[in-house]
């Protein structure tokens, strides 16, 4: 446990409350800064403003990244990798995206490249691909997807 004082308030945090509570909300979108809480990007300020019950605008985004960083979370600037891909190199934007088919609500981690010169689009899509059991024949440009059971 660490003992924070933000906006003249004191508070005892622990790495295990701030995943507990982060777990039941959906990570806004990223704009500059994020932390990554069970494997889910969050802006610093939401997790922040959730866990201690405090106005976003009574502390710095500077200021959650550092209380993050000090129970142990990774915080990152949000942009662009650079990757290369098929010889063409691209700036790939990560994002979370919900995904509902047949009442079944999914949420995952997707891609963005530009440029993105291929004609079969997958990169991207490989988060939401993990429920799935998947047929591919990128040579005849078609694919086959089958929800997996439910376990």
């Amino acid at each position: 446990m660490a003992e924070f004082t933000i906006a003249g308030h004191r508070f005892d945090l622990e790495r295990s409350r701030v995943e507990e509570l982060a777990a039941g909300v959906l990570p806004e979108p990223v704009r500059e800064h994020y932390v990554v809480v069970r494997g889910r990007r969050f802006p610093p300020k939401q997790v922040i403003s959730r866990v201690t019950g405090l106005d976003r605008a009574d502390f710095t985004t500077h200021q959650a990244r550092r209380i993050l960083k000090r129970l142990g979370f990774v915080a990152a600037r949000a942009g662009g990798d650079a990757l290369l891909i098929g010889g063409v190199r691209t700036t790939a934007r990560h994002a979370r995206a919900d995904l509902t088919i047949a009442g079944r609500r999914y949420n995952a981690p997707i891609t963005f490249c530009d440029p993105w010169p291929f004609g079969f689009n997958l990169l991207g899509q490989e988060g939401f691909l993990r429920f799935f059991r998947l047929e591919l024949c990128a040579a005849e440009y078609w694919l086959t997807v089958e929800p997996e059971a439910a376990g």
